[in-house]
């Protein structure tokens, strides 16, 4: 299952900490693959993503959120990990 998959169906805290394994494993194996490789950058991406998360939902026509959600979490650790 692709990352994009994986985050639209976070529901619950179980479902976060699927996404937050996947991830972590990927990173292992696959570095290559992440814009943001480092804690550094990847916090900074994490920073910079949140920043802009208004301007995405409103591109991709979905209601800005007023509340974090399980799911908002994943978007925002997914984001951080191709945000350049």
């Amino acid at each position: 299952m692709q990352f994009h998959e994986m985050v639209s169906k976070v529901n619950s805290k179980e479902d976060l900490i699927k996404l937050i394994s996947a991830l972590r494993s990927n990173l292992a194996t696959h570095s290559e693959e992440w814009e943001n490789s480092t804690l550094e950058s990847y916090f900074e991406a994490m920073e910079a993503w949140m920043d802009d998360m208004d301007r995405y939902y409103i591109n991709t026509n979905q209601k800005v959120p007023d509340k974090p959600t399980w799911k908002v979490f994943a978007e925002i650790l997914y984001a951080a990990k191709i945000y350049e």
